[in-house]
């Protein structure tokens, strides 16, 4: 079994146990688990790909849900001959904003669907060749293994990506001041403030030096 087989099986056994509910045939795709008129799409990375998908099953009627799971933290396991041989501590990998980058190619789809972010820890397997030192560069990559699930975050509609905006940044900030409250990824901070842009969460107010300034907008 394939790592992401492993991480997609896992999922979908939360949504259902039920095997007659996963990998359901709907026109000429397959659902990874359909229950009545709900479907759900697991997918671990490329949302894009999902595009078609969801065109057509939305043309159907059907309620969907996009399931992207996020890995925060992850720990690597080194196994040779069979024995795990060490354990590395654990590290942060990922923060819930870096889902923004991949929630951005599927943007159009926002307030249609529902899009439920997995916050997750991994074990990551790796497997040395006997004889070898054990180090990352003698391994390869066996499996990844969710060790526990921290949050869930439900984006059903527009309003919800503020729950996005780090609670510590002020009402006004620049991108700067965004990447420093997240942490995130800085490849993928221009993406996620697309995002936010379009949802209406936050708006464009004008430039502090260099950089445009944002400004939150308040739900009651």
């Amino acid at each position: 079994m394939s790592n992401e087989n492993t991480l997609h099986q896992y999922l979908k056994d939360i949504i259902s146990k039920d095997s007659s509910c996963q990998e359901v045939k709907v026109g000429s795709y397959y659902a990874d688990v359909k229950i009545g008129n709900e479907v759900y799409e697991i997918q671990t990375r490329y949302l894009y790909k999902l595009k078609d998908k969801l065109e057509y099953y939305l043309k159907c009627g059907y309620d969907i849900e996009v399931i992207y799971p996020l890995v925060e933290h992850k720990s690597c396991q080194y196994i040779l001959d069979g024995v795990i041989q060490k354990t590395t501590k654990r590290s942060t990998v990922g923060k819930i904003q870096d889902s923004l980058y991949e929630i951005y190619s599927i943007r159009e789809f926002i307030g249609k669907i529902n899009i439920k972010i997995v916050v997750l820890d991994l074990t990551d397997y790796r497997v040395v060749k006997s004889g070898n030192a054990v180090t990352r560069r003698n391994s390869t990559a066996s499996d990844k293994i969710p060790a526990q699930i921290s949050n869930i975050l439900e984006l059903r509609e527009s309003r919800d990506f503020i729950k996005m905006v780090p609670a510590s940044l002020k009402d006004e900030f620049t991108s700067k001041d965004f990447l420093a409250a997240s942490k995130m990824n800085k490849a993928y901070v221009g993406y996620a403030l697309r995002v936010l842009e379009d949802t209406g969460v936050i708006v464009r107010d004008g430039r502090i030096d260099r950089f445009i300034r944002y400004r939150r907008l308040r739900y009651e």
